[in-house]
């Protein structure tokens, strides 16, 4: 058997709790969008060349410079 927790409004503290998402959960959650949706839009952004239109460098060591830069190498192009 489970033990149980008895005392006044204890029950009504669990539920809140577990309805309630904490304040730290969703900060995280928008933290690690923000940095989902960061690394998504470099992607776009070497393939449109934008680096280049805006005068920007792109993160160190970042693959997608050009527009005309090539991924796989063609001895791995099957």
């Amino acid at each position: 058997m489970s033990p149980t927790v008895t005392g006044p409004g204890t029950q009504e503290r669990l539920e809140k709790m577990m309805r309630e998402p904490t304040k730290t959960n969703r900060a995280l959650l928008a933290l690690l969008g923000l940095v989902l949706l960061g690394g998504g839009l470099l992607v776009p952004a070497g393939g449109a060349d934008i680096y280049r239109r805006l005068n920007l460098s792109p993160p160190t060591g970042w693959p997608l410079t050009t527009a005309h830069t090539i991924l796989v190498p063609s001895a791995d192009q099957t």
